[in-house]
């Protein structure tokens, strides 16, 4: 018996055997994977969800070739597509940063669902078959085939597409409403030599502005409206400005247009910059930098008013970084008015209250040898009491050139030592980083007290939500050991007040190399900062300097334990703080933990089911 299974067994075995063979056999050759192949894998990017739920939109883009927008309608399943071009490849070589190491940032459509749920709007890339036609007619940057916009409507699945947009902006909140920023026009570079600057500024209004007809696909661009404009003077200034060094060329404005996406109607505002919507949708501000200076300032607009703009502030000069507080009932930005005619100009920071038909200046008292810097944008705290402003070292004025030195004797160098902080290569890779460098401080808006919290010394800080707590980092005397192991700080506990420091931390890893300070989070409050350290969950008491391990005794791990290359390990992650910053919540790697800073056991939320 033992024996015929066995013979029994060997013809089970031939059988599936030649079976198996003959299905081989019938099978095609298998191929090697091509360059091709790789094209023309998809990924779907920039996920968004419309605010009551009804519609996803995505990107659906292959590595080459033109993608496609892709609105999906989540209850019958209905499905919206449009191409949007061909996603640009990473820029050869890669911008300069902080880290060469550093990947290049992704470049994607952006996608945005109108708060009423019924428009799409997103940014589209030009079709790869235009870019390959323009590179192969050897086209300078500036004639290459631009970005666009396409307004998609969810109800009807009409579109229309509007060639040569910079950027765009919807309302979180604020219904069927679009702002985009055109691009210069061709037809720009060969048009007239612009009039000279008007010797006394316009009357009010002087940011014009043209109800323009729907746009349709094939629609040709509105007509340019007129505009009181420009730049620094030249025809009225005295001739002894010619023996200064000449300035940087001014940066002039293209035309912005709101469009109420329900009626297609359109509104043309010239020579903007930069503009920012509320997120109600009730307030679009944009700043002007036009042919003639007269026109340059900050606008406010009314969406749906046929009335014109308002200034806020206007005048010669630059106006910059526009910024609302969280509750958007108040803005600021920066601009250099007051002192234009300088060959190095000093900004001012300014305040508006949404509604009031002005601006004011914020007037503080900066450290010696720092001024504010147009690198950095101002920022409000959470609650709005108060605004963050980025200050710099004081510009030069630039040398006279020696007009007896021979060219031929003129040297530049490269200095760098052995004992520098930053090798040499590294040197030059965070020049421009350094040059923009700026060190922040805090105005409180109430009392006017200004308090300088961030310099060389310190010259990165952070602040809880409120404003009352501030961390700060200190890399220098580890800024060597990125070559070989990982970026290292001292952490200061910084009063915003009276800007004293204090110690908390010494030594604390953040990433490998040269990737970035240690992380700390903030808890909602301001009370607590969490962060990961050598395996284990800590926070830092910001009130008392303490800290405290959250996890050391817990049976399981915090830290990956699948982690195989040579560095500190990460931990599984975690989802954040509580909104009433009691507890945050951790992950092993099966469950997710509540872990209290205030000293009460964990607990696990999952309880064994993760």
């Amino acid at each position: 018996m033992f024996r015929l299974r066995l013979i029994r067994g060997g013809i089970l075995s031939a059988a599936l055997s030649l079976f198996v063979s003959g299905l081989v056999a019938g099978e095609p050759a298998k191929r090697p994977l091509t360059p091709q192949d790789f094209d023309g894998w998809r990924s779907l990017d920039t996920p968004v969800l419309s605010r009551d739920g009804r519609w996803l939109a995505y990107a659906d883009m292959p590595q080459v070739d033109d993608g496609h927008l892709v609105v999906r309608e989540l209850g019958s399943g209905r499905e919206l597509r449009e191409p949007v071009g061909a996603r640009p490849p990473a820029p050869f070589p890669p911008p300069r940063a902080a880290n060469p190491e550093d990947p290049p940032p992704a470049r994607d459509i952006q996608i945005r669902l109108t708060s009423d749920g019924r428009f799409a709007v997103a940014s589209t890339f030009p079709p790869r078959a235009d870019l390959v036609a323009a590179r192969k007619q050897k086209k300078k940057p500036d004639d290459l085939p631009k970005n666009g916009l396409l307004l998609l409507n969810l109800a009807t699945g009409e579109s229309v597409r509007i060639a040569r947009v910079k950027s765009f902006q919807v309302p979180a909140r604020g219904g069927a409403w679009v702002a985009y920023l055109k691009e210069t026009e061709p037809a720009a570079k060969d048009a007239p030599a612009a009039e000279k600057p008007d010797e006394k500024p316009a009357e009010e209004p002087v940011a014009p502005v043209a109800d323009q007809p729907a746009a349709t696909p094939e629609a040709k661009p509105a007509p340019k409206t007129s505009a009181v404009a420009a730049t620094e003077p030249t025809a009225t200034e005295p001739a002894a400005a010619a023996n200064k060094p000449a300035k940087k060329k001014p940066t002039y404005g293209t035309d912005l247009v709101l469009r109420d996406l329900a009626t297609g109607a359109e509104r043309i505002f010239p020579d903007v910059v930069e503009y920012t919507f509320a997120r109600d949708g009730h307030t679009l501000l944009y700043t002007v930098s036009a042919q003639k200076s007269a026109a340059n300032g900050v606008y406010a607009f009314t969406p749906g008013d046929p009335t014109e703009p308002w200034a806020l502030l206007r005048g010669p000069g630059r106006y910059l970084k526009l910024a609302w507080d969280r509750q958007q009932t108040q803005a600021a930005f920066l601009s250099d008015r007051d002192d234009v005619a300088a060959e190095v100009p000093q900004f001012k920071a300014y305040h508006l209250i949404r509604g009031v038909r002005g601006a004011s200046e914020l007037k503080f008292t900066a450290p010696a040898g720092l001024v504010l810097s147009d690198k950095a944008g101002p920022a409000f705290s959470r609650d709005g009491h108060k605004l963050y402003l980025g200050l710099a070292e004081a510009a030069k004025p630039e040398p006279e050139a020696d007009a007896a030195l021979d060219p031929e004797d003129k040297v530049t160098a490269d200095l760098w030592s052995w004992h520098d902080d930053y090798v040499q290569p590294m040197q030059e890779v965070r020049a421009t980083l350094e040059r923009n460098r700026t060190y922040r401080g805090v105005l409180d808006l109430a009392t006017g007290t200004y308090t300088q919290l961030a310099d060389a010394s310190l010259p990165t800080v952070t602040l809880s939500d409120d404003g009352t707590r501030a961390l700060g980092f200190d890399d220098r005397a580890y800024r060597r050991r990125v070559d070989y192991d990982g970026s290292y700080s001292d952490i200061y506990l910084v009063n915003p007040t009276t800007g004293e420091r204090r110690l908390v931390l010494s030594e604390l890893r953040g990433g490998s190399g040269n990737r970035g300070n240690p992380s700390l989070a903030w808890s909602p409050d301001g009370r607590w900062a969490a962060y990961f350290d050598a395996g284990h969950w800590h926070v830092l008491d910001t009130a008392t300097g303490a800290t405290r391990n959250l996890t050391n005794g817990l049976p399981v791990s915090f830290a990956r334990e699948d982690h195989d290359t040579p560095e500190p390990v990460p931990s599984y992650s975690w989802a954040g703080w509580t909104s009433d910053s009691a507890s945050l919540l951790a992950y092993d790697r099966f469950e997710v933990w509540r872990l209290f800073p205030a000293g009460r056991p964990a607990v696990t939320v999952t309880q064994g089911a993760g």
